[in-house]
């Protein structure tokens, strides 16, 4: 029987020149269109493109770019019950014009629609936690570095809390999956973190108290 989809048609060989030649947003597309065509783009991974993967969480949107950024694609949640961090009917929702110009759901959390992304591209992740709302972060967090999979930028401010001293503590063994790593101090905050393990780079804010001998 043949395929509904014209572009299934293609030789193997073709059909994955093709979806190199896709844009971001119109691979996440397609991907939701068709389980088929979702099958054959996640075969074609090995030769898929490198993406950064932008996540943020309070604003509850993740934002899709090639390195350049000259490519990008963002996904947004929608929720029935207003703007609440941890409401249980979030929905990422990709607008897909070539099914009727409807809306179809990616997942319901920030994991989900990062196993769709990562059965696509090859993936690293920046975002930026903020402490106040940390059960928000840890879930999405600890998942990403526990699969071993790379941050290209992580941002941690800290304001000596004993909360954040723990949570620091947690991560910290794992920055070595982190290339860039942005700590931002309140004034002395009285606390001295430990580096069990070293991002590629690091930059410290608001640290005139910060010296060598914390090292």
């Amino acid at each position: 029987m043949s395929s509904p989809f014209p572009l299934l048609r293609l030789p193997g060989v073709v059909l994955c020149e093709v979806f190199k030649s896709l844009s971001i947003g119109e691979k996440i597309k397609l991907s939701l269109c068709s389980k088929r065509i979702s099958s054959q783009i996640n075969n074609a991974r090995l030769y898929s493109q490198k993406v950064i993967v932008d996540l943020d969480i309070l604003r509850k949107k993740i934002r899709v770019h090639s390195k350049n950024d000259e490519d990008s694609f963002e996904i947004f949640a929608i929720t029935d019950s207003g703007n609440t961090l941890n409401s249980k009917s979030d929905q990422f929702l990709v607008t897909c014009d070539v099914v009727r110009d409807t809306s179809i759901s990616i997942g319901t959390t920030f994991l989900s629609v990062i196993r769709h992304l990562l059965k696509m591209f090859q993936c690293k992740f920046s975002t930026s936690i903020d402490f106040n709302y940390m059960r928000f972060y840890q879930s999405t967090t600890s998942e990403l570095f526990d699969s071993q999979l790379t941050f290209k930028t992580l941002t941690i401010p800290i304001n000596g809390s004993t909360d954040q001293k723990m949570v620091f503590n947690q991560i910290s063994n794992k920055f070595g999956l982190v290339e860039n790593l942005r700590i931002l101090f309140f004034p002395d905050p009285g606390f001295r973190p430990v580096f069990p393990s070293w991002p590629q780079n690091i930059s410290i804010w608001s640290s005139s108290w910060f010296t060598w001998n914390i090292f």
